[in-house]
C-alpha cells in the first residue's frame, strides 16, 4: 500500500511539473504572438483621414439629457462636418469606386434614398400596436437593423433604429479613438 501512495505522489509531482512547464510554454508563445502582431500592425500603411477623424459626439451625460430630436440634430451636424472635413477633402488617390467617403463612388451613402447607417424612425401603416428600439453599432450592420425594423413596421410597430455615437462614420469611433 505504501508503494501505491508513493507512486501516486511521484506521478502527481511529474504531472504538476509538466503542467507548469506547459503553461509557461503557452504563455511564452502568447507573448511572442502578441509582440509579432504589434510589430506587424505598425508596419502597415498610414491611416486615412476617415480612420482618425472624430465628430463632436454627445457625452454620456448629454445623451442622458437629450431628446431623440436633439440626438438626431447632433447626428446631422456630425454628418455635415464629416462631409466637409473628410469627403470634400479627399486626396485624388482616395477617390475610388469603392470608397464610401468618395461622393461619386458606388457605395457612397449619400446617393441612396435612405442612409441606413444613420438613426431612423419607421412608422407603420395605421394605428401603431407598440414600439421597438433597435440599436446599431455594436455587433451588427446598419442593414440588419433596417431589415429587422422593416419587419416590425410591417407588423404594426413604430421601429426606431438608433445608431450609437461614433459608429456612424468610422471604425475608430467604437473604441473612443
Amino acid at each position: 500500500m505504501k508503494h501505491l501512495f508513493r507512486h501516486w505522489r511521484t506521478s502527481g509531482a511529474v504531472i504538476g511539473s509538466l503542467l507548469k512547464k506547459g503553461s509557461i510554454a503557452v504563455l511564452a508563445l502568447l507573448v511572442v504572438f502578441l509582440a509579432g502582431r504589434i510589430y506587424e500592425s505598425q508596419r502597415g500603411p498610414a491611416l486615412h483621414r476617415w480612420h482618425t477623424w472624430s465628430g463632436n459626439e454627445m457625452s454620456a451625460e448629454e445623451i442622458d439629457q437629450a431628446t431623440f430630436a436633439q440626438y438626431l440634430a447632433r447626428e446631422k451636424t456630425i454628418f455635415a462636418d464629416l462631409q466637409r472635413e473628410v469627403t470634400e477633402a479627399l486626396p485624388e488617390e482616395d477617390k475610388t469606386p469603392v470608397n464610401r467617403f468618395y461622393r461619386h463612388s458606388r457605395v457612397w451613402p449619400g446617393q441612396f434614398k435612405q442612409d441606413w447607417n444613420r438613426s431612423f424612425v419607421l412608422m407603420p401603416l395605421g394605428k401603431p400596436r407598440g414600439g421597438v428600439v433597435l440599436l446599431h453599432g455594436l455587433t451588427d450592420s446598419p442593414y440588419s437593423v433596417r431589415y429587422l425594423a422593416q419587419l416590425w413596421q410591417q407588423r404594426g410597430y413604430v421601429a426606431v433604429g438608433a445608431a450609437f455615437a461614433g459608429t456612424w462614420h468610422r471604425a475608430g469611433g467604437v473604441n473612443g479613438g
